[in-house]
């Protein structure tokens, strides 16, 4: 799969969530500000919790892989969260339970070390000179809800969509006699374990921040960081038109 392959199918799930998103706020907007309605504006009424999020989220990767040079790359994350188990209507205390498809990208420029041809008497080494990184990934999240912010753990695994570009020398008496450049592409396994929290900042939007680790089965079983900001927006939840205090 190439780069370009991969950049449109996370632009289009981008794109697709935003809309969504948009397309209930706008829909759940005309029962704010009517004189005739009392409408609570705290984010955390499980009365009239959503039962989607989609989430965009921007930030870093560290990447420390045997063999390569140690690189700091950007991250860009999508992410659609789906509330599974009892709705606990009222009870804004109670751990609630989410599946989260995903959708990870990043790409790296930084080269691995010249390989060493000593001892080679006739063999192709290869040197990476570049990496792309397409994740497809479902997660299972808890979120811990307290005073309008919303602490989350969680676990998942994915497939990862790997290029590689790559170097490849023709040795013959410990001399390179030729080179090539191509590209190779691969799958792997991978699994991860992240944590964060969400800010609210209206009735259906929040600020997130997250911190995750990765492993992945590519051969160096490398432990890859990342930390990333972004927003979420919830929507697919019903709104009553009309609210009481009394029906706490």
């Amino acid at each position: 799969m190439r780069v370009w392959t991969k950049i449109g199918a996370l632009a289009a799930v981008i794109l697709l969530g935003a809309s969504l998103a948009s397309a209930e706020e706008a829909l759940s907007s005309q029962y704010e500000g009517d004189p005739d309605e009392y409408v609570r504006h705290d984010a955390r009424d499980w009365e009239d919790e959503a039962r989607y999020a989609f989430g965009i989220g921007l930030g870093l990767i560290s990447l420390d892989e045997p063999g390569l040079v140690d690189d700091v790359e950007p991250y860009l994350a999508a992410s659609l969260r789906i509330a599974i188990g009892p709705h606990h209507r009222g009870n804004r205390d109670a751990w609630r339970g989410y599946l989260e498809p995903e959708l990870g990208y990043w790409e790296s420029s930084a080269a691995g070390p010249v390989p060493s041809f000593n001892n080679i008497s006739s063999a192709q080494v290869v040197q990476t000179t570049g990496r792309t990184d397409l994740l497809l990934g479902l997660n299972i999240v808890g979120v811990m809800p307290w005073r309008g912010v919303d602490f989350f753990i969680g676990a998942g695994a994915g497939i990862h969509f790997i290029d590689f570009d790559q170097r490849v020398f023709t040795v013959v008496n410990q001399v390179a006699v030729s080179q090539r450049d191509e590209s190779v592409s691969d799958e792997a396994l991978g699994v991860n374990a992240h944590f964060g929290v969400d800010v609210s900042i209206s009735r259906r939007a929040s600020f997130f921040g997250v911190g995750r680790f990765d492993i992945v089965d590519d051969g160096s079983n490398a432990l890859d960081a990342k930390a990333y900001v972004g927003l979420r927006f919830r929507f697919g939840g019903h709104r009553a038109r009309r609210w009481s205090p009394d029906d706490e």
